[in-house]
């Protein structure tokens, strides 16, 4: 009698935990924001940079709006207030948090083609964001910049790359799925 109450019990917590147990994880969804800016008047200070040989490539990348209701609004106001930097570039998207394999770049660029790259946001064990750009110097095409930098990000947090010539800003937020899943930057 004992047996059998302990293979009841065994077999009710399986068909309890079950359905629980094999249910898909929940999808996780962000808004991702990217604002480059260059300096206009860098101090070089005799520092060298070497001089990418080919520009960052992404197959099938997406193309992002250009940025309307970006979390990063107040820190574009506050460096177009200043002199010192131009907006070369202010992106806004939502994407589901996949591992990096299922994602895809995103296309970065400005509007005279200066700047051009690749923004990849995904998940491993954490959340993580890579980032390929490459600004031409304006007065010297034959000069390229390069920030490629990987780091691990946490969300509501603002991410700082940085270049002597040119930077950008990256916060993630977590947002609700949108209402067209096509809008999705994934396929």
């Amino acid at each position: 009698m004992r047996r059998i109450l302990s293979a009841f019990a065994v077999l009710l917590v399986l068909v309890v935990s079950g359905p629980n147990a094999s249910a898909a994880p929940e999808e996780k969804w962000y808004q991702v924001d990217v604002l480059v800016f260059a300096q206009t008047a860098p101090g070089d200070d005799g520092e060298q940079w070497r001089t990418p040989t080919t520009l960052p490539e992404a197959k099938d990348a997406r193309e992002p709006a250009d940025a309307t209701d970006s979390k990063l609004a107040s820190a574009m106001a506050e460096l177009q207030k200043d002199t010192s930097y131009s907006i070369l570039a202010h992106k806004s998207w939502t994407q589901r948090a996949d591992e990096k394999k299922l994602t895809q770049a995103v296309h970065i660029h400005s509007a005279d083609d200066t700047l051009n790259g690749y923004v990849q946001f995904f998940v491993s064990r954490f959340l993580h964001l890579d980032l390929n750009l490459q600004l031409r110097d304006p007065t010297n095409p034959d000069l390229v910049y390069a920030i490629k930098d990987g780091r691990r990000i946490k969300t509501q947090e603002t991410t700082y790359f940085d270049h002597p010539r040119f930077g950008a800003l990256v916060l993630v937020t977590p947002t609700k799925p949108p209402a067209d899943v096509t809008t999705d930057l994934k396929r």
